[in-house]
């Protein structure tokens, strides 16, 4: 039981197709579910419409290099404090630096262990799940939210999916508890402005979704407003 991995989603941007399969293959025979992408576009695209728990990204990459992958992870996505291992099939400092200066939090050079890439994936994934405990997070009844790495918890589960103004409404509402805020306000505080009618009741309505609660309303009320019971 003490080797058991925290299974998680992981990206693989590499565009070598039998390096990518490797690593596939690996991290799916532990348990992990993985995707597989060839470029930075494709990535990007799939890092827009996806949730990934964590992305080993290749340092050079036919359209691009990895660092575009990595800063569109850390600057464009809900998931913002996703791991990244980068790789690379060279040892140079510089580059190295750079990987790590775009926001990756460990750096393999190729030819790698795959044994090792495992290790490092399951430790920086139980990193993120040990985020729980960490004492910045805000806590409202069974809802718990980190903002540093923007990451909500119901019931001690990691809640997936959610866009970066899905979070910031969430984490307004938090802030807020437990008053309620009128749509206005939290317009306001989110957008800084006044959206399109309806986008905010639009937003709200996925989030209660991706909740998990039927209709969100343990959760969200609109009755004087929007707040968290």
């Amino acid at each position: 039981m003490a080797d058991r991995p925290v299974r998680g989603r992981i990206l693989i941007v590499e565009d070598h197709v039998e390096v990518a399969q490797v690593i596939s293959e690996a991290l799916t025979e532990k348990g992990y579910s993985t995707v597989m992408s060839a470029s930075v576009a494709e990535a990007k695209g799939l890092l827009n419409a996806q949730f990934f728990d964590l992305a080993v990204v290749d340092f050079n990459l036919g359209d691009g290099t990895g660092v575009e992958v990595c800063r569109h992870i850390r600057e464009k996505t809900s998931n913002r404090a996703m791991p990244i291992i980068m790789l690379t099939g060279q040892k140079g400092v510089e580059e190295m630096g750079e990987g790590i200066a775009s926001g990756a939090d460990y750096y393999l050079t190729k030819p790698m262990a795959v044994a090792e890439l495992l290790l490092w994936v399951r430790s920086l994934l139980r990193r993120v799940h040990q985020d729980w405990d960490r004492g910045s997070t805000i806590g409202v009844p069974g809802l718990r939210i980190n903002p540093d790495i923007r990451t909500v918890w119901v019931e001690r589960e990691v809640v997936r999916g959610l866009t970066a103004k899905e979070f910031d409404i969430l984490l307004q509402l938090a802030l807020a508890f437990p008053s309620s805020l009128d749509s206005s306000e939290l317009a306001q505080r989110v957008w800084g402005q006044e959206p399109a009618t309806n986008t905010l009741a639009v937003h709200v309505m996925s989030l209660r979704r991706k909740l998990g609660l039927k209709g969100g309303s343990r959760i969200i009320t609109t009755s004087d407003g929007y707040a968290l019971q």
